[in-house]
Protein backbone atom coordinates (compact mmCIF):
# COMPACT_ATOMS: atom_id res chain seq x y z
CA UNK A 1 0.00 0.00 0.00
CA UNK A 2 1.29 3.41 -1.00
CA UNK A 3 0.68 6.17 1.54
CA UNK A 4 0.28 9.92 1.41
CA UNK A 5 0.90 11.62 4.76
CA UNK A 6 -0.89 14.89 5.45
CA UNK A 7 0.96 16.18 8.48
CA UNK A 8 4.53 15.35 9.49
CA UNK A 9 4.54 15.94 13.24
CA UNK A 10 5.56 13.65 16.10
CA UNK A 11 2.67 11.16 15.68
CA UNK A 12 3.25 10.90 11.93
CA UNK A 13 6.89 10.06 12.58
CA UNK A 14 5.99 7.31 15.05
CA UNK A 15 3.43 5.91 12.60
CA UNK A 16 6.02 5.94 9.83
CA UNK A 17 8.56 4.21 12.06
CA UNK A 18 6.11 1.41 12.84
CA UNK A 19 4.91 1.27 9.23
CA UNK A 20 8.46 0.73 8.02
CA UNK A 21 8.48 -2.62 9.83
CA UNK A 22 5.49 -3.84 7.81
CA UNK A 23 6.08 -5.42 4.45
CA UNK A 24 4.20 -3.80 1.59
CA UNK A 25 3.95 -0.24 2.97
CA UNK A 26 5.61 2.68 1.23
CA UNK A 27 5.57 6.44 1.69
CA UNK A 28 4.87 8.12 -1.64
CA UNK A 29 4.17 11.71 -0.65
CA UNK A 30 4.01 13.96 2.40
CA UNK A 31 2.89 17.52 3.02
CA UNK A 32 3.00 19.62 6.18
CA UNK A 33 2.40 23.21 7.26
CA UNK A 34 6.05 23.11 8.17
CA UNK A 35 7.76 22.39 4.86
CA UNK A 36 10.98 21.40 6.58
CA UNK A 37 9.17 18.67 8.53
CA UNK A 38 7.82 17.23 5.28
CA UNK A 39 11.26 17.30 3.71
CA UNK A 40 12.76 15.62 6.78
CA UNK A 41 10.19 12.80 6.78
CA UNK A 42 10.53 12.27 3.03
CA UNK A 43 14.31 12.33 3.34
CA UNK A 44 14.26 9.67 6.04
CA UNK A 45 11.68 7.30 4.56
CA UNK A 46 11.61 8.14 0.87
CA UNK A 47 8.72 9.71 -0.96
CA UNK A 48 8.15 13.23 -2.18
CA UNK A 49 7.79 16.33 -0.04
CA UNK A 50 4.96 18.34 -1.58
CA UNK A 51 4.06 22.00 -1.46
CA UNK A 52 0.30 21.51 -1.18
CA UNK A 53 -2.30 18.99 -0.01
CA UNK A 54 -3.67 18.60 -3.53
CA UNK A 55 -0.20 17.87 -4.89
CA UNK A 56 0.41 15.24 -2.21
CA UNK A 57 -2.95 13.52 -2.70
CA UNK A 58 -2.64 13.41 -6.49
CA UNK A 59 0.85 11.91 -6.60
CA UNK A 60 0.86 8.85 -8.89
CA UNK A 61 0.43 5.55 -7.08
CA UNK A 62 -1.05 6.80 -3.81
CA UNK A 63 -3.58 4.33 -2.35
CA UNK A 64 -4.14 5.61 1.18
CA UNK A 65 -4.13 9.04 2.82
CA UNK A 66 -3.07 9.18 6.46
CA UNK A 67 -4.44 12.37 8.05
CA UNK A 68 -2.40 13.70 10.97
CA UNK A 69 -2.87 17.43 10.50
CA UNK A 70 -4.14 19.65 13.34
CA UNK A 71 -7.57 18.72 14.71
CA UNK A 72 -9.38 21.54 12.91
CA UNK A 73 -8.25 20.23 9.50
CA UNK A 74 -9.16 16.55 9.81
CA UNK A 75 -12.54 17.12 8.14
CA UNK A 76 -11.18 19.23 5.28
CA UNK A 77 -8.29 16.90 4.51
CA UNK A 78 -10.38 13.72 4.75
CA UNK A 79 -12.99 15.15 2.37
CA UNK A 80 -10.20 16.12 -0.05
CA UNK A 81 -8.63 12.66 0.11
CA UNK A 82 -11.96 10.90 -0.45
CA UNK A 83 -12.54 13.28 -3.35
CA UNK A 84 -9.35 11.94 -4.91
CA UNK A 85 -10.69 8.39 -4.56
CA UNK A 86 -8.30 7.40 -1.77
CA UNK A 87 -8.78 5.22 1.29
CA UNK A 88 -8.35 7.26 4.48
CA UNK A 89 -6.98 6.65 7.97
CA UNK A 90 -7.74 9.77 10.02
CA UNK A 91 -6.17 10.47 13.39
CA UNK A 92 -8.30 11.10 16.44
CA UNK A 93 -10.27 13.19 17.11
CA UNK A 94 -11.92 12.13 13.87
CA UNK A 95 -13.42 15.59 13.41
CA UNK A 96 -14.33 18.70 15.39
CA UNK A 97 -17.96 17.59 15.80
CA UNK A 98 -20.41 14.83 14.89
CA UNK A 99 -21.84 16.78 11.95
CA UNK A 100 -18.44 16.85 10.26
CA UNK A 101 -17.81 13.19 11.11
CA UNK A 102 -21.16 12.13 9.65
CA UNK A 103 -20.44 13.96 6.40
CA UNK A 104 -17.06 12.22 6.17
CA UNK A 105 -18.64 8.81 6.73
CA UNK A 106 -21.45 9.41 4.26
CA UNK A 107 -19.07 10.57 1.54
CA UNK A 108 -16.93 7.46 2.02
CA UNK A 109 -20.03 5.27 1.68
CA UNK A 110 -21.24 7.08 -1.45
CA UNK A 111 -17.83 6.68 -3.07
CA UNK A 112 -17.35 3.12 -1.84
CA UNK A 113 -14.07 4.01 -0.12
CA UNK A 114 -12.40 2.84 3.06
CA UNK A 115 -12.47 5.25 6.00
CA UNK A 116 -11.29 4.60 9.55
CA UNK A 117 -10.41 6.56 12.66
CA UNK A 118 -6.90 6.05 14.01
CA UNK A 119 -7.99 4.94 17.48
CA UNK A 120 -4.96 2.74 18.08
CA UNK A 121 -5.98 1.94 21.67
CA UNK A 122 -8.78 -0.34 20.45
CA UNK A 123 -6.26 -2.57 18.64
CA UNK A 124 -3.93 -2.93 21.63
CA UNK A 125 -3.66 -6.61 22.78
CA UNK A 126 -4.03 -5.62 26.46
CA UNK A 127 -7.25 -3.73 25.73
CA UNK A 128 -8.56 -6.70 23.74
CA UNK A 129 -7.86 -8.97 26.73
CA UNK A 130 -9.59 -6.60 29.17
CA UNK A 131 -12.63 -6.42 26.91
CA UNK A 132 -12.75 -10.21 26.72
CA UNK A 133 -12.84 -10.33 30.54
CA UNK A 134 -15.77 -7.91 30.50
CA UNK A 135 -17.76 -9.53 27.71
CA UNK A 136 -17.16 -13.01 29.18
CA UNK A 137 -18.79 -11.82 32.41
CA UNK A 138 -15.69 -12.17 34.58
CA UNK A 139 -16.60 -9.06 36.66
CA UNK A 140 -20.36 -9.20 36.11
CA UNK A 141 -22.29 -6.12 35.06
CA UNK A 142 -20.27 -2.91 35.16
CA UNK A 143 -21.42 -0.63 37.97
CA UNK A 144 -18.95 2.24 37.58
CA UNK A 145 -15.62 3.12 36.04
CA UNK A 146 -13.09 5.91 35.97
CA UNK A 147 -10.54 6.73 33.31
CA UNK A 148 -8.05 9.59 33.28
CA UNK A 149 -5.43 10.97 30.91
CA UNK A 150 -3.36 13.98 31.94
CA UNK A 151 -0.38 15.42 30.12
CA UNK A 152 0.57 18.77 31.66
CA UNK A 153 1.98 21.14 29.07
CA UNK A 154 3.61 24.54 29.13
CA UNK A 155 2.70 25.15 25.48
CA UNK A 156 2.05 28.81 24.59
CA UNK A 157 -1.46 30.02 23.66
CA UNK A 158 -0.75 29.82 19.92
CA UNK A 159 0.30 26.15 20.10
CA UNK A 160 -2.19 23.64 18.67
CA UNK A 161 -2.89 22.24 22.15
CA UNK A 162 -3.99 25.63 23.49
CA UNK A 163 -5.38 27.26 20.36
CA UNK A 164 -9.20 27.01 19.98
CA UNK A 165 -8.95 27.71 16.23
CA UNK A 166 -6.81 24.58 15.83
CA UNK A 167 -9.17 22.35 17.80
CA UNK A 168 -7.11 22.55 20.98
CA UNK A 169 -8.07 21.67 24.54
CA UNK A 170 -7.76 18.58 26.70
CA UNK A 171 -11.11 17.05 25.74
CA UNK A 172 -10.53 16.87 21.99
CA UNK A 173 -6.82 16.12 22.16
CA UNK A 174 -6.57 13.47 24.90
CA UNK A 175 -10.03 13.26 26.49
CA UNK A 176 -11.17 11.53 23.31
CA UNK A 177 -9.18 8.48 24.47
CA UNK A 178 -11.19 8.27 27.69
CA UNK A 179 -14.50 8.74 25.89
CA UNK A 180 -13.55 6.08 23.33
CA UNK A 181 -12.53 3.75 26.16
CA UNK A 182 -15.94 4.25 27.77
CA UNK A 183 -17.61 3.23 24.51
CA UNK A 184 -15.35 0.20 24.23
CA UNK A 185 -16.25 -1.21 27.64
CA UNK A 186 -19.93 -0.19 27.78
CA UNK A 187 -20.78 -0.87 24.12
CA UNK A 188 -23.83 1.38 24.45
CA UNK A 189 -24.43 5.13 24.35
CA UNK A 190 -24.90 6.90 27.72
CA UNK A 191 -28.34 8.24 28.56
CA UNK A 192 -26.83 11.46 29.92
CA UNK A 193 -23.58 13.39 29.65
CA UNK A 194 -22.51 16.06 32.15
CA UNK A 195 -19.22 17.96 32.01
CA UNK A 196 -17.26 20.64 33.82
CA UNK A 197 -14.04 22.31 32.74
CA UNK A 198 -11.33 24.74 33.77
CA UNK A 199 -10.75 27.10 30.85
CA UNK A 200 -7.35 28.49 29.94
CA UNK A 201 -6.68 32.14 29.09
CA UNK A 202 -6.57 31.14 25.41
CA UNK A 203 -10.13 29.79 25.59
CA UNK A 204 -9.73 26.00 25.61
CA UNK A 205 -10.45 23.51 28.37
CA UNK A 206 -7.24 23.03 30.34
CA UNK A 207 -8.85 20.22 32.27
CA UNK A 208 -12.21 18.56 31.84
CA UNK A 209 -14.32 16.08 33.81
CA UNK A 210 -17.22 14.11 32.33
CA UNK A 211 -19.87 12.08 34.12
CA UNK A 212 -21.62 9.50 31.95
CA UNK A 213 -24.78 7.69 33.07
CA UNK A 214 -25.91 4.49 31.37
CA UNK A 215 -29.07 2.38 31.15
CA UNK A 216 -29.25 0.23 34.26
CA UNK A 217 -27.60 2.87 36.45
CA UNK A 218 -23.89 2.45 35.71
CA UNK A 219 -21.86 5.66 36.00
CA UNK A 220 -18.55 6.49 34.35
CA UNK A 221 -16.07 9.29 35.02
CA UNK A 222 -13.72 10.53 32.31
CA UNK A 223 -11.01 13.07 33.14
CA UNK A 224 -8.50 14.84 30.89
CA UNK A 225 -5.99 17.58 31.59
CA UNK A 226 -3.28 19.63 29.92
CA UNK A 227 -2.66 21.69 33.06
CA UNK A 228 -2.58 19.27 36.01
CA UNK A 229 -1.34 15.73 36.75
CA UNK A 230 -3.55 12.68 37.28
CA UNK A 231 -3.19 8.93 37.71
CA UNK A 232 -3.43 8.14 33.98
CA UNK A 233 -5.18 4.81 34.34
CA UNK A 234 -8.53 3.09 33.93
CA UNK A 235 -10.38 1.19 36.64
CA UNK A 236 -13.60 -0.71 35.93
CA UNK A 237 -15.75 -1.92 38.83
CA UNK A 238 -18.23 -4.70 38.24
CA UNK A 239 -20.62 -6.63 40.46
CA UNK A 240 -18.07 -9.42 40.94
CA UNK A 241 -14.69 -7.81 40.53
CA UNK A 242 -12.61 -5.07 38.95
CA UNK A 243 -10.14 -4.48 36.13
CA UNK A 244 -7.19 -2.10 36.41
CA UNK A 245 -5.28 -0.82 33.37
CA UNK A 246 -2.31 1.54 33.86
CA UNK A 247 -1.63 3.93 30.96
CA UNK A 248 -4.85 2.70 29.38
CA UNK A 249 -4.39 4.43 25.99
CA UNK A 250 -1.30 2.29 25.23
CA UNK A 251 -1.09 -0.27 28.03
CA UNK A 252 1.37 -3.13 28.44
CA UNK A 253 -0.50 -4.85 31.27
CA UNK A 254 -3.90 -5.20 32.93
CA UNK A 255 -5.18 -6.84 36.11
CA UNK A 256 -8.39 -8.76 36.74
CA UNK A 257 -9.23 -8.77 40.45
CA UNK A 258 -12.01 -11.07 41.70
CA UNK A 259 -12.78 -12.94 44.94
CA UNK A 260 -10.87 -15.87 43.41
CA UNK A 261 -7.66 -13.86 43.18
CA UNK A 262 -5.77 -11.64 40.75
CA UNK A 263 -5.06 -12.48 37.13
CA UNK A 264 -2.48 -10.39 35.26
CA UNK A 265 -2.08 -10.10 31.52
CA UNK A 266 1.05 -8.52 30.05
CA UNK A 267 2.04 -7.81 26.48
CA UNK A 268 5.03 -5.84 25.14
CA UNK A 269 4.36 -2.43 23.68
CA UNK A 270 3.70 -2.82 19.94
CA UNK A 271 3.06 0.86 19.27
CA UNK A 272 0.88 1.54 16.25
CA UNK A 273 1.66 -1.76 14.56
CA UNK A 274 -1.54 -3.64 15.58
CA UNK A 275 -3.64 -0.78 14.19
CA UNK A 276 -1.64 -0.64 10.97
CA UNK A 277 -1.90 -4.41 10.52
CA UNK A 278 -5.67 -4.20 10.96
CA UNK A 279 -5.99 -1.37 8.44
CA UNK A 280 -3.84 -3.18 5.87
CA UNK A 281 -5.89 -6.35 6.35
CA UNK A 282 -9.07 -4.35 5.77
CA UNK A 283 -7.72 -2.76 2.60
CA UNK A 284 -6.43 -6.03 1.20
CA UNK A 285 -9.81 -7.68 1.87
CA UNK A 286 -11.72 -4.82 0.25
CA UNK A 287 -13.57 -3.82 3.41
CA UNK A 288 -14.93 -0.27 3.78
CA UNK A 289 -14.53 0.13 7.54
CA UNK A 290 -12.78 -1.51 10.48
CA UNK A 291 -14.64 -4.09 12.55
CA UNK A 292 -13.31 -2.76 15.88
CA UNK A 293 -13.42 0.99 15.21
CA UNK A 294 -16.60 1.11 13.16
CA UNK A 295 -18.21 4.24 11.74
CA UNK A 296 -20.97 3.78 14.32
CA UNK A 297 -18.40 3.68 17.14
CA UNK A 298 -16.68 6.84 15.89
CA UNK A 299 -19.98 8.73 15.56
CA UNK A 300 -21.02 7.69 19.08
CA UNK A 301 -17.74 9.03 20.47
CA UNK A 302 -18.18 12.31 18.57
CA UNK A 303 -21.73 12.61 19.93
CA UNK A 304 -20.49 12.35 23.52
CA UNK A 305 -17.77 14.94 22.85
CA UNK A 306 -20.39 17.30 21.38
CA UNK A 307 -22.68 16.91 24.40
CA UNK A 308 -19.79 17.46 26.80
CA UNK A 309 -18.78 20.69 25.10
CA UNK A 310 -22.39 21.88 25.01
CA UNK A 311 -22.53 21.32 28.76
CA UNK A 312 -19.24 23.17 29.30
CA UNK A 313 -20.37 26.10 27.15
CA UNK A 314 -23.69 26.31 28.99
CA UNK A 315 -22.05 26.28 32.42
CA UNK A 316 -19.50 28.95 31.58
CA UNK A 317 -22.11 31.21 29.99
CA UNK A 318 -23.89 31.21 33.37
CA UNK A 319 -20.80 32.33 35.33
Amino acid sequence: MNFCFIGAGAIARIIMRDMESLEGCRLVSVVSRNGESAKSLAGQYGGRACASVNEALSCPGVDVAYISSTNDLHYEHTIAALGEGLAVLCEKPFAINRSQALEMVELAKVKGLYLAEGMWTRHNPVIKKALSWIFDGRIGNIRNFRVSFASPSDAPPEHRLMNPRLGGGSLLDIGVYGVAFAQMIMDIAPVSVCAAAEMTVSGVDGQCALTLRYPGGAIGRVFSSLTAPESNDAVIFGENGEIRIPAFWNPSKSELITPNGTECFEHPDMGYRPQLEAILSDLQAGRRENALVTHKFTLEVMDILDKARECITSRHSEL
